[in-house]
């Protein structure tokens, strides 16, 4: 739309009285009028006068002769250049078609020619004048044409007038409109890239249009583009749509030139989405709102990300709250440095009136540990990697504290710019800790050895009395066989022969006492002999005693050098060695041996034959209340994939299933004369061995059987070099 000017409404409003005036003065062509010639002359010089002030030129083309006349011939010379200067920029005189354009000559003949042939008596063209310094000036023209009564054009009367400004203005409107044009184009092209839906509302008429750029409808017409438009307004939640009708209603009350707002839509799928809405409120000069524009922007996924940043934000802060872990982050440009509340606390500042800075954290650092942080920090901008380091300082209060730093450097890809981002721990209190832990793990390991040691010494006075009652019982044994002895009988014979000195030999041939002295000799020496066998063998017993006796003892001294190589042990010979030491309780015992061909191993000898002494021990034990005959112990050893097996399975009263977790338990026992030593000792040693040790049992009545499993090294002669 173009403005029209009051000198264009003129203009039409001269053109209007011009066209009535050719009417009227149309019939003077055909025939005398019957008005007086000095009145119409009036009529044409006022009218020519008005039409020259206006910019207007009258004109009358003769049919026959092809003559223009021009009306400024009725004005004064001087008053006619001057109205061509006002209108034309020069003066053109009365020949004004030698100045009409080459390409226009003829354009003024051409469309009259054309009505006359359409049967039309009006026409109107334009055509172009070219000024003398070469501008371009436009007219317009308009002419009536008057024919005889066979049809044929006798003259023609017109006006012109210069319609140059409205000529330009109108080009100029349309090199806006294509401007305007290209515009929208690159708007829509941008608002569809951006996933914008543009709208405008008319107040007055209560009017919402949809535009069609970004609206995502590519191709679509209007109509479809407000179908599209009123669907996603249709799915606007109700209680968003009423908060932003509030606010825009406050926002025009306000007369406020834009506002923005936030709104949810759910698709008919289901799908929720946020929309960001932006108005631009026009008003006209009284604030009465005219028309809104609008954009909608879809952001969906930007106010997700936001959410889960604003969540991950939230657990963040709780965790570094409950951690009390300050979070900072310093700037190597600027060397600025920024805290959170946390590492105000840790600091004992109060960031209301304190602003940190690099050199004041590296004044409070603690003399002895400023130079370990200072080469982490400057490590790890020099090698851009992770900072660790634990140091501490000294807090204005005059408290020292232990902090855990740890950081990384972030480079800015655009500017190459570096930050140090971290969190800081206030580490005292674990430091503190770790320190009574370690006291008290000093004073647990001394009170352990100390517990170890009288657990021993336990397990020792255990073992010394099981054979100090052995030895007892053997002690006993000789006793009786002494008493019970014939030695005595030998003294009676020896008196009975001195007494017959003198006659020895007819004592022995003739007296019925001497003649039984041989064979009562002879039984006497066999008696004797057996005595002698008997006491032998309970004396290796007593033997046997004391030397496990000597190597319970050195086995407490020892008690340090746990875990030794060993010597090399024959496990037949062990075994054997157990079962004389146990000798005197296995008495009515049936005993089975199932002893492989077992190499010499290298092991701890003590160790092990502790182990299989409390086997048999326990095992006899069990056994106490069976019936004679009813008194067994199998012994069985094998190497197993380098494992030493050596198991012992009685016949005894068997262990309740309830009770087997506990049999290894200090102090737990389930015979009224036991002290729980004895299968606690001999797991000890098993560990000590490297070993594992089982026991099990079908059941009370049933039984029981004890395994020990160790590993163990051949005995070869080169390891038998090495272990001596």
């Amino acid at each position: 739309m173009h403005t029209v000017s009051n000198a264009s409404r003129l203009v039409q409003g001269l053109r209007s009285i011009g066209q009535w005036l050719l009417h009227r003065a149309g019939p003077r062509v055909r025939g005398p009028g019957e008005r007086d010639a000095a009145q119409s002359q009036a009529l044409l010089e006022r009218l020519s006068i008005a039409t020259q002030a206006a910019g207007i030129y009258c004109w009358e083309l003769d049919w026959k002769t092809y003559a223009i006349t021009w009306d400024e011939s009725r004005l004064p010379a001087a008053e006619a250049a001057a109205a061509s200067r006002r209108h034309f920029g020069v003066e053109l005189g009365s020949d004004l078609f030698k100045w009409v354009h080459p390409d226009d000559q003829h354009a003024g003949g051409k469309a009259m020619a054309e009505s006359l042939a359409r049967g039309e008596d009006h026409v109107s063209f334009r055509y172009r004048l070219v000024l003398p310094n070469g501008s371009i000036r436009h007219v317009q023209a308009f002419a009536r044409t008057y024919s005889d009564a066979a049809g044929k054009p006798q003259r023609s009367l017109g006006v012109s007038w210069d319609v140059t400004q409205e000529v330009e203005a109108a080009e100029r409107a349309a090199r806006d409109a294509k401007k305007e044009s290209e515009l929208l184009e690159r708007l829509s092209v941008v608002t569809q890239a951006a996933g914008l839906q543009c709208w405008e509302y008319d107040f007055e008429h209560a009017k919402l249009v949809w535009l069609d750029y970004g609206s995502g409808t590519d191709g679509a017409g209007p109509r479809s583009v407000q179908e599209a438009g009123d669907a996603m307004f249709a799915m606007i939640l109700p209680e968003d749509l009423q908060q932003v009708t509030h606010l825009s209603e406050a926002a025009l009350a306000r007369h406020e030139p834009m506002m923005s707002a936030r709104y949810r839509r759910r698709d008919t799928d289901g799908t929720l989405h946020y929309i960001q809405t932006y108005h631009r409120f026009f008003y006209d000069p009284q604030g009465k709102p005219l028309r809104a524009l609008g954009a909608n922007f879809d952001i969906t996924e930007s106010y997700r990300r936001q959410a889960e940043l604003e969540v991950l934000s939230i657990r963040f802060a709780v965790a570094t709250r409950a951690a009390q872990a300050g979070v900072w982050e310093w700037q190597e440009r600027t060397d600025e440095l920024w805290w959170n509340d946390t590492m105000y606390a840790i600091y004992g500042y109060a960031a209301e009136s304190f602003q940190p800075t690099f050199a004041t954290l590296v004044a409070m650092i603690h003399p002895e540990d400023l130079a370990r942080a200072q080469a982490a920090w400057a490590g790890a901008l020099h090698d851009s990697s992770q900072l660790h380091v634990p140091f501490r300082i000294t807090r204005p209060d005059g408290n020292i504290l232990h902090l855990d730093t740890l950081a990384t450097v972030v480079t800015d890809p655009h500017t190459s710019y570096r930050r140090l981002v971290g969190i800081t721990l206030d580490i005292s209190q674990r430091v503190d800790a770790e320190r009574r832990e370690r006291r008290l793990q000093r004073q647990l390991r001394e009170a352990s050895h100390q517990s170890g040691m009288a657990e021993v010494a336990t397990g020792v006075l255990h073992n010394v009395g099981n054979v100090l009652n052995s030895l007892g019982v053997a002690a006993s044994t000789v006793q009786i066989r002494l008493k019970a002895s014939q030695f005595d009988r030998v003294e009676r014979v020896a008196a009975m022969l001195d007494a017959h000195r003198d006659a020895l030999g007819d004592f022995v041939a003739n007296d019925p006492r001497g003649k039984r002295l041989p064979e009562y000799l002879s039984a006497l020496g066999v008696r004797l002999k057996k005595d002698a066998e008997d006491l032998r063998q309970e004396f290796d017993a007593i033997s046997g005693h004391v030397q496990y006796l000597c190597e319970i003892v050195q086995a407490q001294q020892s008690f340090a050098h746990v875990g030794s190589a060993g010597e090399a042990v024959d496990v037949r010979e062990l075994v054997d060695t157990a079962l004389t030491l146990k000798a005197q309780e296995l008495k009515g015992v049936q005993i089975e041996r199932d002893i492989a061909k077992i190499p010499e191993i290298l092991t701890d000898r003590f160790k092990l034959l502790q182990i299989i002494v409390n086997f048999i021990a326990n095992a006899c034990d069990a056994m106490a209340g069976n019936d004679a005959g009813a008194r067994r112990i199998a012994i069985r050893a094998q190497l197993v994939d380098d494992q030493l097996e050596i198991a012992v399975d009685d016949s005894g009263a068997g262990i309740p299933a309830e009770l087997l977790p506990r049999i290894w338990e200090f102090g737990f026992t389930t015979k009224a004369h036991g002290h729980g030593f004895g299968l606690h000792t001999s797991a000890v040693a098993a560990q000590q061995l490297g070993g594992t040790i089982a026991g099990n049992s079908p059941g009370p009545g049933l039984g029981a059987s004890f395994r020990v499993t160790i590993p163990v090294r051949v005995a070869t002669d080169s390891v038998r070099v090495a272990v001596a």
